[in-house]
């Protein structure tokens, strides 16, 4: 037929159908994803809290209970809340005075949580806040303490439930319901400073005490509370350890790093895609 006008195929215009498995399409999920990855990271405020303290326990106990064998050594290990902001914002009792126990206490379900997970050799299951009962009558209600001496360079760890039909902190010993955990002493080394301020972020505190402890025999000890009976031990040790944070300057580069890969694939893509029309 006359008179049409024929077009070459580079003057054919069609459709930017680019199949799913072209690497312009794979390249850009990938692109997407790390950029994705690269501000969670950057938003998050574990980014740029203080990094997350344990406490370790290092035991033996002073009798077979609950699993446990006299003779052998176990561990135990508490974990700091990062966030001041759980709970009401503060840290429960408020205050402290100067040479006095410096005290840090979850009585109820609304003030902050001050162990984010409480783990050990011969306990089953995974720590978590109790929340049953009716807080007026101290019913299965959070009860957990940090408390520090400045006079006497001591430690009490208590992460538990307090009330009737309290064992509801998620832990077993040898399948029986656990209540109350409890470890306290003198560590030789462990000098707090007298604290006249408002309690600040515990996590915060005590990362600045961060390392190893000692005891002497029958300076400090610590049990087990289950509903099938009680396990008492003496502590050989401390540990306390603070994960590392990333420096915000590692961040910049590593967002740095992720921009540069955008902008590349951005590039290589309008190449591919150019490339793919023309086929």
């Amino acid at each position: 037929m006359t008179g049409l006008l024929k077009l070459s195929p580079q003057q054919t215009s069609k459709p930017l159908n680019i199949p799913a498995n072209h690497p312009t399409n794979m390249k850009t999920r990938l692109i997407k994803y790390c950029a994705i990855v690269a501000l969670t990271l950057w938003s998050s405020t574990s980014c740029w809290s203080q990094g997350q303290v344990t406490i370790t326990i290092n035991a033996t106990p002073e009798a077979n209970a609950l699993g446990y064998v006299t003779g052998q050594n176990y561990n135990f290990t508490f974990a700091l809340n990062t966030d001041p902001n759980t709970g009401n914002g503060s840290f429960y009792p408020g205050t402290a005075s100067a040479g006095a126990n410096y005290t840090w206490r979850q009585e109820f379900t609304i003030d902050p949580q001050i162990w984010t997970s409480v783990s050990g050799d011969g306990l089953s299951g995974t720590w978590v806040q109790p929340s049953a009962g009716d807080p007026s009558i101290n019913n299965a209600v959070p009860d957990s303490y940090l408390i520090t001496s400045a006079s006497s360079a001591s430690l009490m760890l208590i992460a538990g439930a307090d009330g009737f039909g309290a064992y509801n902190v998620g832990l077993t010993a040898a399948g029986n319901l656990v209540s109350w955990i409890q470890f306290s002493g003198d560590f030789t080394g462990l000098n707090f400073a007298n604290l006249t301020d408002t309690l600040p972020n515990p996590n915060t505190y005590l990362a600045g005490y961060a390392g190893p402890y000692t005891t002497t025999p029958g300076a400090a000890s610590g049990y087990i509370v289950s509903a099938g009976g009680n396990a008492y031990f003496i502590i050989n040790s401390l540990s306390l350890d603070v994960a590392p944070a990333p420096e915000p300057s590692t961040l910049a580069m590593f967002a740095g790093g992720f921009g540069a890969l955008l902008r590349f694939g951005r590039r290589t893509g309008k190449s591919r895609t150019n490339q793919f029309m023309q086929e």
